[in-house]
């Protein structure tokens, strides 16, 4: 279900109290896609508010949080450049259990 502002009827809705953090986007294979900020939304999905110059982002990749030093794997809901909501295919790991397995 998404959330949608009755004012505008077309876009999520951010979260009250939305926090706001860096974040980057990475293809499946890990390749930075480029950065995006991120935000919580009322129906516990996701926001990305991506760059103006923002590259075409596919249906899935991965998002390294830099706010909750997590990477996921994620799947874009709706978009609405530059905002678009997502959802966690799976729970974002902490990335300091991932530079762990590869050391």
């Amino acid at each position: 279900m998404h959330m949608k502002d009755a004012n505008t009827g077309k876009r999520t809705v951010p979260a009250t109290r939305a926090r706001l953090r860096a974040g980057k986007l990475r293809t499946m294979s890990q390749d930075l896609i480029g950065p995006c900020t991120l935000y919580d939304l009322k129906n516990g999905n996701t926001g990305l508010i991506l760059p103006g110059e923002a590259a075409d982002l596919p249906d899935t990749f991965y998002i390294e949080d830099e706010g909750d030093m997590c990477l996921g794997l994620a799947h874009v809901q709706q978009r609405a450049r530059p905002h678009i909501e997502i959802a966690y295919l799976e729970a974002p790991t902490p990335l300091h259990t991932l530079t762990k397995r590869s050391a």
